[in-house]
């Protein structure tokens, strides 16, 4: 898990009962070491690779790009699957970052999602 998706899930907690819910999801990843937190060089990098990109494929807002560039430089350090509604973005960044360990990027749709 990444923190920086953790941070957009509790952004979007519209009750106490959904920050519970994400109070708990957070204490389980972190408690098994599964916590994926941007570092120094994943800032340094998300940057570059955002200078990169506009210098490619034109300007581009950094604010709307920098949150999935870095969760998508987290599961490129950590060679773990990136699980996402959102593949389309995440495999241009993953492009963009050339080189990596290999991951996988996996497409998932909110409404294939059953909860009990």
């Amino acid at each position: 898990m990444s923190s920086v998706v953790m941070q957009e899930l509790y952004a979007g907690a519209h009750s106490v009962d959904d920050k519970k819910s994400l109070d708990g999801i957070n204490r389980s990843f972190e408690s098994r070491g599964y916590m994926v937190t941007p570092g120094h060089d994943d800032w340094i990098g998300a940057g570059v690779i955002l200078a990169r990109y506009q210098r490619l494929r034109g300007e581009v807002e950094p604010k709307d790009h920098i949150h999935d560039i870095l969760i998508v430089l987290g599961a490129a350090r950590c060679r773990a699957d990136l699980v996402t509604e959102n593949a389309f973005d995440m495999e241009r960044w993953k492009r963009m970052i050339g080189g990596t360990p290999p991951f996988r990027i996996l497409a998932v749709r909110r409404e294939d999602w059953r909860v009990p």
